[in-house]
């Protein structure tokens, strides 16, 4: 049986990176790292694959081998992409655009024993009312408290993402943030009987109860996962870095929404 598709998601700064490791180091399951292979399906050769391609430098996009050094790393993601792109080269020529099924074959012909393959990207959020419609795929969508999320994403726009336009403009005030969130909860919670839902907070103080429940979902190994890394610790940062005007801002936007999920 060809393996079937995982994808991980989630809103940013919600643990989509602890879920991605969590995974990617069980011995059934190949996750690429934000490799974006099932954004912007059902487009041009050339949209689809500029989208790829300004990437792989960045991400890990494989990675087994937590020792591996960056150089290494680099050099496999490249690899990988070159292949990835030379499968792909037949759409270039025919200008067929790329569907699910052709990056679900690739894949597939990359890793053919595994039990799963896929990708982890936070914003598959936003595409996931189409996602859940296409066969054989899991998707794993993880969340966490907004005044947690709003304390990352605006400590990390003002450090590592500072010099990045495209996120500074999609988190640019705390209302934009706190709305962001709104809307990928409640993109959760409309399709949640075709989803596996894991709160991070139940993740960090109790993983070995929350991964056999993802081990079952995925029908794999529990022994498989490795969670000795998973850590509390950024459980309730928000305390010490927002302010009295951010936490009425959450309250005035998102308070009903986190009432629903008992964070109130």
């Amino acid at each position: 049986m060809p393996p079937q598709v995982l994808l991980l998601t989630g809103h940013a700064r919600s643990g989509t990176t602890m879920l991605g490791e969590l995974c990617s180091y069980h011995p059934d399951l190949q996750l690429t790292f934000e490799f974006h292979s099932f954004k912007n399906l059902n487009t041009t050769y050339h949209k689809y694959h500029k989208n790829l391609r300004k990437n792989w430098l960045k991400r890990r996009l494989i990675e087994k081998n937590p020792d591996d050094h960056t150089w290494k790393r680099k050099l496999y993601s490249f690899q990988f992409l070159m292949r990835y792109q030379w499968n792909l080269l037949s759409h270039r020529l025919s200008k067929k655009p790329v569907i699910y099924d052709d990056v679900r074959r690739i894949l597939t012909k990359f890793y053919p024993n595994m039990q799963y393959v896929g990708d982890k990207y936070p914003r598959y959020i936003k595409q996931l009312d189409e996602l859940v419609t296409y066969p054989d795929v899991k998707i794993v969508v993880i969340y966490r408290d907004c005044r947690d999320v709003m304390a990352s994403v605006k400590k990390k726009t003002q450090t590592d993402w500072k010099d990045k336009p495209f996120l500074r403009k999609l988190y640019d005030t705390t209302e934009n943030i706190v709305l962001s969130w709104v809307d990928a909860i409640e993109t959760m919670e409309r399709n949640a009987e075709h989803i596996h839902i894991i709160r991070y907070e139940d993740l960090v103080t109790s993983p070995a109860n929350v991964v056999k429940k993802l081990a079952d979902y995925l029908e794999v190994d529990f022994e498989g996962f490795d969670f000795s890394f998973i850590r509390t610790s950024s459980v309730g940062k928000h305390e010490k870095s927002l302010s009295d005007e951010d936490m009425a801002i959450v309250m005035e936007l998102a308070g009903s929404t986190m009432q629903r999920l008992n964070y109130l």
